[in-house]
């Protein structure tokens, strides 16, 4: 926008609409130049310009003499032991009890559960995910295992991520935002730098892209040399019938392949994630389905979810309990949402 603070005053006088349109791009440009500069700013305080190839130290076999001595001396090179380490580990968030402002904790280790959804998606071709609420399966497999995969292992030109988190393509946008945020120190890893406020597609040096799509049938269409299709939290999207989306997203793991990943927290008796993977009564079903407990979740030095929370819930609310907290399908008239849906997106995990 002009700097001349008259000429401003005349154009926002006479079309008040384009002067904020003006405006806000204004803004949108001097957030993308500022964020690149910070980044410019932390990749120059780096000891080393390189990605660690190792995804977790943490999760290093140390059942023989011989691996517990290289798991210390690959800790020993901290933070450039493992991806994790040097990208930073995530921050458990709280809600402070005094201002009631939602605040950040110290960085957390990552847990056996989170390396058993690691490796248990790798392991199958098609992945179903059931997991209590706040579990931190967006973090670990949408975020940090796609990072890795994607920015620093992957040497295959033009393979693809694809992730659909909600029926709009922002949620997948929002995605993508904590990797633009996670890679922020490292703006070598990318071809071109993304835009930090809306990044719907990353595209790395080592050849891999990462494209947010929405739930739609037609969303990926046409995409090629796709390695990852993630649909998170698919319980919960807003969709009078979902399955056309599954049906359109799994014809990747024969056409290139992929993996695909299929996860989130029940939210009644509804929707493809019920009655194509963990409807009880299916004869089979081609997805390993993998239930992440509230035991294994809390049972940790440090829980990423509040376990208070979790046991007053069970007195005062026991059937949103089950199904927040129990890995439970409870029947839509026992259901938060009740037999008819609320109008509204339903987001995914952040």
């Amino acid at each position: 926008m002009a700097k001349n603070k008259y000429i401003e005053q005349s154009l926002e006088a006479w079309h008040p609409i384009l002067y904020q349109e003006i405006k806000k791009e204004d803004e949108l440009l001097e957030a993308q130049r500022q964020f690149e500069e910070e980044a410019k700013e932390l990749e120059s305080s780096l000891e080393h310009k390189y990605m660690v190839g190792l995804e977790y130290c943490g999760w290093l076999p140390e059942t023989t003499l011989q691996e517990k001595r290289l798991k210390k001396q690959v800790q020993a090179c901290y933070p450039y032991c493992c991806f994790n380490h040097q990208a930073g580990l995530p921050k458990r968030k709280y809600r402070d009890q005094e201002t009631n402002e939602e605040r950040e904790g110290e960085p957390v280790e990552l847990y056996e559960y989170e390396h058993r959804m690691v490796k248990n998606y790798e392991t199958h071709a098609y992945y179903a995910q059931n997991k209590i609420r706040g579990a931190g399966a967006t973090e670990i497999l949408a975020v940090r295992h796609m990072a890795y995969k994607y920015a620093v292992v992957n040497r295959i030109e033009g393979r693809k991520y694809l992730l659909a988190a909600g029926v709009n393509r922002s949620v997948a946008v929002g995605v993508f935002r904590r990797i633009v945020v996670l890679l922020k120190p490292f703006p070598f890893i990318y071809k071109i730098i993304p835009n930090s406020l809306n990044p719907t597609v990353l595209l790395f040096r080592g050849g891999g892209e990462a494209k947010a799509l929405s739930a739609h049938p037609d969303a990926a269409r046409g995409e090629e040399n796709v390695g990852d299709v993630l649909l998170d939290e698919a319980s919960a999207w807003e969709l009078v019938d979902d399955e056309p989306v599954l049906k359109a997203y799994e014809p990747f793991v024969a056409k290139s392949g992929a993996h695909i990943g299929v996860f989130g927290t029940p939210k009644g008796q509804r929707g493809f994630y019920w009655t194509k993977i963990f409807d009880p009564e299916l004869p089979r079903t081609k997805y390993y389905k993998h239930l992440v407990t509230l035991q294994e979740v809390k049972n940790v030095p440090i829980p990423i979810i509040d376990v208070a929370e979790a046991e007053r819930l069970r007195l005062e609310d026991p059937d949103l309990y089950a199904q927040e907290f129990g890995n439970q399908f409870i029947l839509p008239s026992l259901s938060i949402f009740g037999s008819e849906f609320p109008v509204g997106e339903h987001r995914a995990e952040f």
